[in-house]
């Protein structure tokens, strides 16, 4: 079944960490920081790149394992990825500031709440790497990863077969790249 993904941004950090934990640590393109009073919102932040890094690490995963398609809406990741993204975010944008919120939040060290919720992130990274499933998009992209199934941008399929004498889209096709027609009556058993 198919669901609409969502796209994660940089304010919805404060459902893995506090908002007050995320204004410490982020700070505007220009330098400016919540606490100084000169943070501007209209401009790219650290939480807003983490947020966007983490998603383009998600969605790459699903690309690399050519299974299954991403969805068209950008930035938008499976559901169940929504707070894997964060995760991701929020541990790699508040851990390497060193700083007392630093060991607060890594207080536990590899047992710690926020290295629990990256490790389980990651994990899911590598299933996905590998061809592992998700919840598919109500608005897939095609082969090429970027538009809408069309005549030339076919859908993306995890399953390819073939044989001796075609593959499975010359088979759909009735045509094979060569110019010998076919169908699926006469398919040859000899696999490639």
């Amino acid at each position: 079944m198919s669901k609409a993904w969502t796209a994660p941004a940089g304010d919805d950090l404060w459902q893995i960490v506090s908002r007050s934990i995320v204004e410490k640590v982020n700070e505007d393109a220009d330098g400016g920081k919540a606490e100084g009073n000169d943070f501007n919102e209209n401009i790219d932040s650290r939480a807003d790149k983490a947020v966007q890094y983490a998603v383009q690490e998600i969605r790459g995963a699903i690309e690399s394992a050519g299974r299954y398609p991403v969805s068209i809406t950008p930035a938008a990741v499976p559901p169940e990825g929504f707070q894997y993204a964060l995760a991701i975010a929020a541990y790699r944008l508040c851990m390497p500031v060193p700083s007392l919120l630093a060991v607060i939040m890594g207080d536990g060290g590899a047992f710690s709440p926020m290295a629990t919720l990256y490790k389980e992130a990651t994990a899911w990274l590598n299933v996905l790497r590998a061809g592992g499933s998700f919840t598919m998009p109500t608005d897939p992209t095609g082969a090429d990863y970027l538009t809408a199934v069309s005549d030339s941008n076919p859908a993306i399929s995890g399953i390819k077969w073939g044989d001796s004498v075609a593959d499975d889209t010359e088979y759909e096709a009735g045509i094979t790249e060569d110019g010998v027609v076919v169908n699926r009556q006469s398919q040859n058993m000899n696999t490639l």
